[in-house]
């Protein structure tokens, strides 16, 4: 008998690939409907999210009404996103990946009872070196991240404000940066989200952060640093780490575009 993963692995198989990238590979004004492939409890997903045998890596999809969902085709806009981000916020720290590390392709060890697992595109959390403290609720230093970026190539606002919200409740997470860029990058947009008071603002478009374009203007992201690596304020900070750590969110998608030719 199958297990689950294995039924959801051959459900991803049996899909028309070209029919797949035809649909959600759109640059079109209407963003495109995710793709079903199959139905699943949440602790199917789950166990597919820790599986070691995936036929695709799980934060191309998500969980959702009982159903697992393709939401974004692997493609150089998104890879390419990503990973200017962690060149960047390594570069912008002053001290590289020495006191905030950077994660791909990871999920929590230990999740809350009944939680959803994702996979942010990057994430980055403090090194045990600083002196942190791992916040109540969170049983290793894998799990404790303070900053999430998601970005979106296929899926459109409604899908990042969904991985959003799950973001919003990891007790570590201070900032969560939300980063749409349609397939030939006409649209550029991003939402920069940050703890104020220790929480994150209600879930309604009057306190959210609003949604701005990717220009000269707005897209400087400016990240505590106190925050970035879970410590108090007035704390001592590595020596050499910035404060502010800034990122030109401009200036990296015209790399990424100068590199895909988009």
């Amino acid at each position: 008998m199958e297990t689950s993963t294995e039924v959801i692995n051959d459900a991803i198989r049996s899909l028309d690939w070209n029919g797949v990238q035809d649909s959600l590979l759109r640059d079109e004004d209407v963003d495109p409907d995710p793709i079903e492939v199959c139905t699943a409890s949440v602790d199917d997903w789950n166990r597919y999210v820790r599986s070691p045998n995936q036929a695709m890596k799980p934060k191309y999809m998500e969980w959702r009404d009982g159903r697992i969902w393709i939401v974004e085709c692997a493609g150089a806009i998104d890879s390419l996103t990503a990973g200017k981000f962690i060149v960047a916020m390594c570069l912008a720290t002053g001290t590289g990946d020495e006191h905030l590390e950077p994660y791909t392709d990871c999920h929590d060890e230990e999740p809350p009872a009944g939680a959803v697992l994702a996979e942010p595109d990057c994430s980055f959390g403090p090194s045990v070196c600083v002196g942190a403290v791992l916040p109540d609720g969170i049983g290793n230093w894998l799990d404790f991240q303070t900053v999430n970026v998601e970005v979106g190539v296929c899926q459109g606002w409604p899908g990042l404000d969904r991985k959003s919200a799950i973001w919003r409740e990891h007790v570590g997470v201070q900032f969560v940066v939300s980063i749409r860029l349609s397939p030939k990058l006409r649209i550029r947009q991003f939402q920069f989200e940050e703890r104020v008071n220790g929480e994150f603002p209600v879930d309604d478009a009057l306190n959210r952060a609003p949604v701005l374009p990717i220009d000269q203007q707005h897209a400087m992201l400016r990240f505590d640093a106190h925050r970035l690596l879970g410590l108090p304020a007035g704390a001592n900070l590595p020596s050499g780490f910035n404060n502010p750590v800034e990122i030109n969110l401009f200036q990296l998608v015209e790399q990424v575009r100068q590199r895909a030719n988009a």
